[in-house]
């Protein structure tokens, strides 16, 4: 087994693939990373209509953290982070114009059953998800737009600040919908005490409106949208970082089994 710190590294050569605009299992071999290494040291300057560099909103160097932490489980020929049950295979970056308007890193994944998953990840420094937020509006388009080449594809926003309101609202109800059955039961959740609370409700009240804003603002898209939505947070600054993102994983990953173990 490689060591952590050369996967680590050797991971971390894998990502700058992001700057090419694709990553799959074929780069996995030292050869293939070393020849790569070379050849990107050897380019002056990235690729304008492709890379990151250039359109990752988030900038270059968190992107390509999270796009490392991807790299690690197409290595590794692993699960990945919010597509529990299904291995990873290949990555993809700045797809916008091929149908994955959540482009900055898209995930492709096979289930043991076979079947093809897709998670697409947008990387934010930060975001407030509420009504006035024009980043999260922006967001909510593009996961209506995903929806509807593929309403089964999950979507997540990776961040690198979370927040009280991120962490007792909005991580909070997403988890919760994946314990209701259906958007009634869901709906009286969070309106039950004890088991929502107002930063629950108000970042629910804000999907509702931007969803609305494309004319798909019912409960039960509301419902639906909040199932396949994730937040991952990825504070690289702050001690202890793999600790805390490993509970929170841990977290995540169980309501998401809980949720795809359910029969259809």
């Amino acid at each position: 087994m490689l060591s952590a710190r050369f996967s680590i590294s050797w991971a971390r050569q894998l990502a700058s693939r992001v700057w090419s605009g694709r990553a799959n299992c074929e780069d996995a071999s030292p050869n293939r990373i070393d020849h790569l290494s070379e050849k990107m040291a050897r380019t002056a300057e990235p690729k304008k209509d492709t890379s990151p560099r250039a359109a990752g909103p988030a900038g270059p160097q968190f992107e390509a953290k999270v796009a490392t932490h991807y790299a690690l489980a197409v290595l590794a020929q692993t699960e990945a982070f919010g597509l529990p049950g299904a291995i990873v295979d290949r990555l993809e970056f700045q797809r916008s114009g091929q149908g994955h308007p959540l482009d900055d890193i898209i995930v492709k994944a096979t289930a043991r059953t076979g079947e093809q998953r897709c998670l697409e990840v947008q990387a934010k420094r930060s975001m407030s998800f509420t009504e006035g937020d024009e980043i999260f509006a922006a967001v909510v388009a593009a996961i209506v737009e995903g929806r509807k080449k593929d309403a089964g594809r999950r979507f997540a926003v990776a961040l690198e600040r979370t927040s009280g309101p991120i962490e007792n609202g909005v991580q909070e109800v997403l988890e919760l919908s994946r314990h209701a059955t259906d958007a009634q039961s869901f709906l009286t959740l969070l309106s039950t005490p004890g088991r929502g609370n107002e930063d629950m409700r108000r970042f629910i009240g804000a999907l509702k409106k931007h969803l609305a804003d494309h004319g798909c603002g019912t409960d039960d898209i509301v419902f639906e949208v909040a199932k396949s939505l994730s937040v991952l947070v990825f504070d690289y600054a702050r001690p202890n970082f793999d600790r805390r993102t490993s509970r929170s994983h841990a977290r995540a990953t169980a309501g998401l089994r809980r949720q795809s173990s359910k029969p259809l």
